[in-house]
């Protein structure tokens, strides 16, 4: 089986393993980020797997109206009035463009920061999180792990093993025999060298509270919202609710870059339907900020009238 793969690889190999598995599922995830009407499904994945991982990313449309996507770099210097290059080079089976962008009609680069450079920031979560889940693993395993026997005798020692092995099991009776001291007739102790301790079943919570804290954190600078708020005390929604500007920063910032690319084609990158909230962000603003000044002037009506009343009764 495919899944038996993992099994025989060493600690380092699996380490490397996760973070690969991390990667690919938060690359999918951001992938999906945007919707480019004109492109594919897969012609959007590919553009943006490339932008996270490369940088930039070349688009040429065909005479069919079909598109060309790859990866290549920009080579020289910027002229006075550019940014950027204008030339690029781009390569892959069966294609080559070596050209000037900006004389070519049908062609654009595309990316997603000012540095023209991939996101790094995606890598290192992916470690910290294959740090995480190492450290999980291996405290399941130390938190009921048995002690080291110090035994004279194979007949001690393999009744020791067996005995360790039922209770890696789940085995919760088991008994041991010993031979009985001579001095005095009680049952011999068996020398122990205790590798295990009771606080390893602690850390296992505290790394599953931090494994949650990172994918909010993760996920907050890519515009999604998710709120880690367990044994967080007194939070209100409006406190929840002020976390929306810091998490539609960085998505609108890579939406302008993309399309500013985009345009000379004629395409336009929207927000998916898991990012199309930071759309309605001014709208719901000002929408709740209306509903508030609104509430303000009610209270401050209601106060005088009371307060009109009041003085007609003295």
């Amino acid at each position: 089986m495919t899944f038996e793969y993992y099994n025989t690889l060493s600690a380092t190999d699996k380490f490397r393993f996760r973070e690969n598995n991390y990667c690919s599922m938060f690359l999918s995830m951001l992938c999906n980020m945007f919707d480019i009407e004109g492109l594919k499904k897969s012609e959007v994945n590919f553009l943006m797997a490339t932008l996270y991982t490369h940088g930039t990313c070349l688009i040429e449309r065909q005479e069919d109206n079909t598109y060309v996507l790859c990866a290549g770099d920009f080579e020289g210097v910027p002229k006075p009035n550019k940014i950027y290059p204008s030339n690029y080079i781009a390569v892959k089976a069966g294609y080559e463009f070596r050209a000037d962008v900006d004389e070519a009609e049908n062609a654009t680069v595309v990316y997603m920061n000012q540095f023209l450079s991939p996101c790094q920031e995606l890598i290192w979560y992916c470690e910290q999180f294959a740090d995480i889940d190492t450290s999980l693993v291996n405290n399941i395993k130390y938190a009921r792990i048995a002690p080291i026997a110090c035994v004279q005798d194979d007949v001690t020692k393999t009744a020791y093993e067996e005995c360790v092995k039922r209770m890696l099991n789940g085995e919760l009776i088991n008994s041991l025999m010993t031979y009985l001291n001579i001095n005095n007739n009680e049952p011999a102790e068996l020398s122990m060298i205790d590798i295990s301790q009771g606080q390893y079943a602690d850390k296992i919570q505290y790394l599953s509270a931090y494994h949650e804290q990172l994918l909010s954190r993760f996920f907050k600078m890519f515009g999604i919202s998710y709120n880690y708020i367990s044994k967080q005390a007194n939070i209100t929604e409006k406190e929840l609710d002020n976390t929306d500007d810091f998490a539609s920063m960085l998505p609108l910032y890579i939406k302008d870059c993309i399309n500013e690319g985009l345009e000379k084609i004629g395409l336009k990158a929207e927000f998916s339907k898991t990012w199309k909230w930071i759309d309605r962000i001014d709208v719901m603003k000002a929408s709740d900020q209306g509903i508030t000044e609104e509430s303000e002037e009610q209270e401050d009506k209601k106060e005088g009238e009371e307060n009109a009343t009041d003085e007609g009764s003295n």
